[in-house]
């Protein structure tokens, strides 16, 4: 029976990327898995790399050179970045040691995505540089908008967040209003914008 999986990988390459997952999970943890990361990595096995059931505590960790030298191309190597991202986030928080081995895997395989930028900034407890980098990504899905020259000063009071992080429901309110606008003003196209790209 053939596997399905959602990426097509080698088996080699995709056992890798499990090993290596595990060894982030690993990093700057317990003396073992918790439940969270088993799940991680047993759905990953089967739902993504369609290698069926595995046994997650057999699985040996993979380290950064092990994977480069599984991986075949620049696109393998970018999704295996997005699985090793994902798993350091699989516990729920922002771990500086976990992102740091993630970077370590990015440079071993010739990768820089931004997304890791935001994620040690954010490992940092550097939330603004974070959210900096975030709107300028942001602004760079609008059309012929410079987003080198955009100051993060300028849009923070456009966010739809306190400065303690909570969400304010009176700015929430007005980005909603925006859809009820009639279709071909400004305010309406901005919306849907970020209606369909969250």
């Amino acid at each position: 029976m053939a596997r399905t999986a959602i990426l097509d990988a080698p088996p080699a390459a995709a056992e890798a990327v499990l090993g290596a997952m595990r060894a982030v999970a690993l990093e700057h943890g317990g003396p073992g898995l918790t439940e969270m990361d088993r799940e991680t990595i047993g759905s990953a096995a089967l739902i993504v790399l369609g290698l069926g059931e595995v046994d997650v505590d057999a699985l040996a960790p993979v380290d950064p050179a092990g994977l480069a030298s599984t991986v075949a191309d620049e696109e393998e190597a970018a999704r295996a970045l997005r699985m090793l991202s994902v798993m350091s986030l699989a516990d729920g928080e922002i771990d500086a040691e976990k992102t740091a081995l993630v970077r370590a895997y990015a440079d071993a395989l010739g990768a820089a995505p931004d997304y890791l930028d935001i994620l040690t900034e954010a490992a940092a407890d550097e939330i603004a540089q974070a959210a900096a980098c975030i709107v300028r990504k942001n602004a760079e899905s609008f059309p012929h908008l410079d987003s080198s020259r955009l100051s993060i000063s300028a849009v923070a009071p456009f966010f739809p967040y306190k400065d303690e992080g909570a969400a304010d429901p009176e700015l929430e309110a007005r980005y909603k209003a925006l859809g009820e606008l009639p279709a071909g003003t400004f305010g309406h196209h901005f919306f849907d914008h970020f209606h369909k790209c969250r």
